[in-house]
């Protein structure tokens, strides 16, 4: 039987208000809860999107997942025997095609053309060599190519009939230019090219070869080796209260990725220049150098899909959908506020489930267990003690997302026993035009541990707010909220994650290279909450975030984190120089009551490769 402790037995008369604000936190997870249930249901006709409330130390997205969705559009050769041969002349513009697809004037002339049909044939070699293309320059615009098709296909001219009412104004003058520049008015994007590119190209314009049929000709075998990442370095300056430093630093992220199919791949990390949350770095102080070399494997695992493997062999297409991943698998749940960590163990996913009698529109179930290096603060560090099972659930319902984890932690040492359950929940939405809003909670309970005190016995309350403005992309003012009891745990956190408060605001995130300070980022015994302001410019090329913080201890536990109340200001600016380069810069200022104040500087440069 989970009993949770009462995290509210230790206020005392003098600290009432602690109580009248820790309440009201709660409060307001309930209300904003029922809140989203009442609105859901008061306009199901009307709902808004549901959006992610945007996080306050959200960075500029300069570097992109690596991923080829380009597998699927192959078919095999004896499905498509009549593409084989295509009319040199048959391939044309549709008949009645136009630049206005949605909505045609009644008075909009329709082109008539007649379709020809007996012409010389050329054979289409599909065992091609595929080339690079050239990369696009910066200020080159796209241009769409007319539709084409073969003389198979039928050109059929619209009816009047087949479009709605013409919603613009017939007192205002039409621009037909305008609505074709939402089109031809694009700008390629000279994108970066990984580091090692081998075999299928990655992202790249013209025909692909057929792949190998050795898996079957339902799951297409096309090798791709492809090699990225990043090198960052930075200067910092740090105060600490109790030791000043100024450093460089130094850290190499290196992912590499074969991907066989469309669905299987497999996929290792290395990061050489760090060993044990240190990084390489010259302290400027001192004038020593600590290399720090490491160049094991971080992590690595295979990723596929049991469907599509089996689908290969039986000759069918995808006849089931069920994702797995084994080895050193990186998990990643409730934007790292609940598991931000890699682990060995297995994981395997339901996903794109639905019921319109509950309403779920989207569902995906994701089943996972650790055996090994499984990190948390709740076994003090030692990553070889624990096993944890769990599972996840992200559910599109009520208008907005739903997350419901939970994962039992079990502790090999059975002379101590700090084993132990972790239940994750969070509820997003956007409520009308005016703010986007997550409500997580993440308790621990069950923990009874034998020879000294308890190490996951908490509970987390978190509010992300984020006001939607007239320029709800690039102007967000945010206030986020948290109140912490005991000592709350995420399931597993890796070494330089951070604390559990990281995505509260850019005060509680530190850099994972240099110790940069921040506010107490554990939620033991306190609660607080973080307002900001980020400011991106129109084109996504500058980011500038400023932020105050303010942490309130509760009760006299000796043994807190923190030892007072703590208040910060803090600021982030950031701006690409190319598409492959970066500076950003950060400082802060801690006011610790009870403690020595704090402040950081510092300035990164990272490359992506």
């Amino acid at each position: 039987m989970i009993q949770l402790n009462s995290h509210f037995r230790k206020f005392d008369g003098d600290h009432i208000w602690h109580r009248v604000l820790a309440t009201a936190l709660a409060g307001a997870f309930v209300l904003s809860l029922l809140g989203g249930w009442c609105y859901g249901q008061s306009v199901p006709s009307k709902r808004s999107p549901p959006v992610i409330a945007p996080q306050p130390a959200a960075t500029i997205a300069w570097m992109s997942q690596v991923s080829d969705s380009s597998g699927n559009a192959e078919r095999p050769a004896e499905t498509q025997p009549e593409m084989d041969r295509i009319s040199k002349d048959s391939v044309h513009p549709v008949a009645g095609a136009s630049h206005q697809s949605s909505k045609m004037p009644a008075d909009v002339a329709r082109p008539s053309r007649e379709i020809p049909r007996n012409q010389e044939e050329l054979p289409v070699p599909l065992s091609a060599q595929f080339q690079l293309a050239d990369q696009p320059r910066f200020g080159q615009r796209f241009v769409q190519d007319p539709p084409q098709t073969d003389a198979a296909a039928d050109g059929v001219e619209p009816e009047i009939s087949d479009f709605s009412p013409d919603p613009i104004d017939r007192d205002q003058p039409y621009e037909p230019g305008s609505e074709i520049w939402v089109y031809e008015g694009k700008t390629l994007y000279a994108n970066r090219r990984p580091l090692v590119e081998l075999g299928r190209p990655w992202y790249q314009l013209g025909q692909l070869k057929p792949g190998a049929t050795f898996l079957g000709r339902h799951n297409l075998v096309s090798p791709q080796l492809i090699v990225f990442g990043d090198f960052r370095s930075a200067y910092a300056n740090n105060d600490l209260g109790t030791d000043t430093t100024s450093q460089v630093a130094f850290e190499l992220n290196i992912d590499v990725d074969f991907r066989l199919t469309a669905t299987e791949r497999f996929h290792m990390f290395i990061s050489p220049l760090d060993r044990g949350g240190q990084n390489m770095r010259w302290l400027v102080d001192e004038h020593t150098f600590r290399s720090e070399l490491d160049p094991d494997v971080e992590f690595g695992y295979f990723e596929g899909d049991l469907g599509a493997l089996w689908g290969g062999f039986i000759g069918q297409t995808l006849p089931f959908d069920l994702p797995v991943a084994m080895g050193v698998i990186p998990l990643f749940n409730q934007n790292g506020v609940w598991m931000e960590d890699a682990f060995l163990g297995v994981a395997a996913t339901i996903p794109a489930r639905n019921s319109g009698r509950w309403d779920i529109s989207n569902m995906d179930i994701t089943f996972f267990a650790g055996f090994d290096e499984i990190i948390s603060p709740a076994f003090e560090g030692n990553d070889d003690v624990a096993k944890m099972y769990g599972v996840a659930n992200f559910i599109e319902a009520l208008g907005g997302y739903i997350e419901l984890d939970y994962a039992f932690l079990e502790d090999r040492d059975t002379a101590r026993d700090r084993s132990y359950h972790n239940i994750g929940m969070a509820y997003t939405r956007r409520y009308g035009r005016f703010v986007s809003n997550s409500a997580r909670v993440i308790i621990n309970a069950g923990q009874s541990t034998a020879g000294g005190p308890n190490t996951a016995d908490g509970l987390l309350l978190l509010l992300e707010n984020s006001l939607i403005t007239s320029h709800p992309q690039t102007f967000v003012p945010y206030l986020n909220l948290f109140a912490g009891f005991d000592r709350p745990q995420s399931a597993a956190r890796a070494a330089g994650a951070g604390g559990v408060l990281k995505n509260t605001g850019i005060l509680f995130e530190s850099d994972g290279m240099t110790g940069y300070p921040t506010l107490d980022a554990t939620g033991n015994e306190a609660w607080g909450g973080a307002l900001g302001l980020n400011i991106l410019t129109p084109g996504w090329t500058q980011q500038l975030i400023l932020e105050m913080a303010f942490l309130q201890t509760m009760d006299d536990d000796p043994d807190r984190v923190a030892a007072g109340n703590q208040y910060g200001l803090g600021a982030r600016y950031q701006i690409p120089i190319s598409n492959s380069w970066i500076i950003r810069t950060d400082a802060m200022y801690g006011f610790f009551r009870d403690d020595d104040d704090v402040r950081g500087l510092r300035v990164e440069l990272r490359h992506k490769f």
